[in-house]
C-alpha cells in the first residue's frame, strides 16, 4: 500500500492534469470504448436497462455515461471538482449516479451490481488489493468485471521502479506486470472469460513516431507498456 501523502500527490497531479484539458477536452472517445465494451461482453452479459452498472475511477463521465441501465453508477476521488466543470457536466447522461469516493471503500451494499468497470485504474489507487475486495464485495454472484490496465515487461517494471521511487511519473503509485495481475485476480478469486492486449509494439511504435522527447525516450528505454483488457467473473 502507498502512502496517503504518496496517493494525494498522485490525486494533486490528475486534478491538475484535468485542469489544463477543462475547457477542450473531447469525449466523443467514451462512446467507441463503450461500443466496444458491449462487443467484447457479447454472449457473456446482456447489457440492458436492468443491468445494473458500476463503474470505478470514472473520471469526468465515464464509459458508463453510454450504457444502458436504470441503475448506473460511477466513483470517483476527484468527483466533487469534475461536478464542477460545465464542459465535464454537460458530457454526463444525466440518469448516471456519481459519488466522491475512493475504491477502497465503496459506498454501496453487498451484491448490488452485475457489471463492474475499471479502465486503467488500478495504477491510480493507493491500496489495489483492497480496491478489488471492495470490487468482489459490490459485485453480484456471477457478475462480470471489465478491467483494463496497463502493463509492463519485467524490463519495464525495473524502470518504472526508478521512475516510482523518485516520482518522475507522478500521476501513477503503482506499475503492474501481467503476472501481479493475475496473482491479484486469482487472490480475489475471479474466474478469467477472456484477455485481449494490444501488444507492446504498438504503444514503442507510437512513442517512437510521437515527435516528442517524452515519446522517444520511453522508446529508446523500453518501457513502454501493453494494454490488456480482462472480462473476469465473480
Amino acid at each position: 500500500m502507498k502512502t496517503n501523502n504518496r496517493w494525494q500527490r498522485a490525486q494533486k497531479y490528475e486534478r491538475k492534469w484535468w485542469s489544463n484539458a477543462e475547457n477542450e477536452f473531447d469525449f466523443e472517445y467514451l462512446e467507441y470504448y463503450a461500443g466496444e465494451l458491449v462487443k467484447d461482453l457479447d454472449g457473456i452479459i446482456d447489457i440492458n436497462e436492468n443491468t445494473r452498472t458500476l463503474e470505478v475511477g470514472s473520471g469526468p463521465a465515464g464509459i458508463i455515461t453510454h450504457l444502458p441501465g436504470n441503475l448506473r453508477c460511477a466513483i470517483d476521488p476527484l468527483e466533487s471538482y469534475f461536478a464542477g466543470i460545465p464542459l465535464f457536466r454537460e458530457s454526463r447522461d444525466e440518469n448516471v449516479e456519481y459519488f466522491t469516493a475512493q475504491g477502497e471503500s465503496l459506498p454501496f451494499d453487498k451484491d448490488t451490481f452485475n457489471l463492474v468497470i475499471m479502465d486503467n485504474v488500478l495504477d491510480h489507487c493507493q491500496n489495489p488489493e483492497k480496491v478489488m475486495n471492495e470490487v468482489i464485495r459490490v459485485m453480484r454472484t456471477n457478475g462480470i468485471l471489465y478491467l483494463r490496465q496497463h502493463v509492463f515487461s519485467a524490463w519495464g517494471i525495473q524502470l518504472r521502479k526508478t521512475i516510482e521511487r523518485f516520482e518522475i511519473d507522478q500521476g501513477h503509485p503503482y506499475s503492474f506486470k501481467k503476472s501481479t495481475l493475475k496473482d491479484l485476480f486469482a487472490a480475489s478469486n475471479l474466474k478469467t472469460i477472456s484477455v485481449n492486449r494490444s501488444g507492446f509494439f504498438t504503444h514503442w511504435r507510437y512513442d517512437l513516431l510521437s515527435g516528442t522527447l517524452k515519446g522517444l525516450a520511453k522508446a529508446l528505454c523500453l518501457v513502454n507498456w501493453d494494454t490488456v483488457l480482462y472480462v473476469l467473473r465473480k
